[in-house]
């Protein structure tokens, strides 16, 4: 759908290029935004980078700098969006080695 946006913030793994490590997609729960999973205290994006991951941390659409969706079921019509964005990233940035990790909360 057109009036659907995804955005993310991408974190390189500690080390130079791609290997076989996954990307990491980090998808927050309702009312919240990718802050969740990257506050002051605790950042698993950080962790996961040190480990030597790339994280791709998501604001939904209608969180963080995402416009609210003009439709009555934005996860379900967005679907398709998310599949889109997790597979321009992952083409992209880790060149389509070692793997794609999905972590949700609520």
């Amino acid at each position: 759908m057109d009036n659907i946006q995804i955005t993310g913030l991408f974190k390189r793994g500690r080390r130079n290029e791609c290997s076989r490590y996954p990307l990491i997609v980090l998808i927050h729960g309702g009312s919240m935004n990718a802050a969740y999973f990257d506050d002051s205290i605790y950042s698993t994006p950080r962790d996961l980078s040190d480990l030597g991951y790339d994280v791709l941390n998501i604001h939904r659409p209608g969180h963080g700098p995402n416009p609210i969706p003009d439709t009555q079921t934005p996860f379900e019509d967005g679907l398709p969006v998310f599949v889109e964005f997790i597979a321009q990233v992952y083409e992209k940035k880790c060149k389509a080695r070692g793997g794609i990790i999905l972590i949700g909360h609520s």
